[in-house]
């Protein structure tokens, strides 16, 4: 077993300019019968880029860099964030987001939901995810409770998140 722990991965998500690429390092090689394993999960969706960056201790050579494009995994979760305070008279905005597995934002992924809220009068908004993101944006102007739920009827099987109160 030969161990290189000179490589180099930088990674650049599917939507942005490969100069803005962040890298990742002290990725290992296990070499095994001139077999070589590179643990490379989780990786966000984009192109990745793997470098050797120093073989002087080995006769391990890469002529070029290996270039591998991680696709999008499906969503398997809606979430949302809420501003910690809300006060009356001002804006509330939630975030949406469809997360994959491990915790990524699906870029790939359009879809419509709907926004069930509760209150003295209740009403059923539809939202549409845009690159697996929306923004909801609600105009507080009396002091009241609001109880909001969401609610999915397409071909996916998506956690959805709790129902709120604010």
């Amino acid at each position: 077993v030969t161990v290189v722990s000179a490589l180099s991965i930088k990674t650049e998500p599917a939507t942005t300019v490969p100069q803005s690429a962040p890298k990742v390092e002290g990725a290992q090689v296990k070499l095994v019968d001139g077999v070589g394993e590179i643990k490379l999960s989780p990786l966000p969706p984009g192109h990745v880029e793997v470098v050797l960056q120093d073989s002087t201790e080995t006769s391990l050579k890469l002529q070029n860099p290996l270039k591998i494009n991680v696709k999008a995994a499906e969503p398997v979760e809606l979430v949302w964030a809420f501003p910690a305070q809300q006060t009356c008279g001002q804006d509330i905005e939630i975030m949406m987001k469809a997360l994959d597995e491990n915790g990524h934002i699906c870029e790939h992924y359009n879809d419509q939901i709907t926004v069930k809220v509760a209150a003295v009068e209740n009403r059923d908004i539809p939202v549409r995810l845009e690159k697996g993101q929306a923004v909801l944006k609600f105009q507080n102007t009396k002091a009241e409770t609001w109880s909001i739920s969401v609610q999915y009827s397409g071909d996916r099987r998506l956690r959805l998140p709790e129902a709120r109160q604010f």
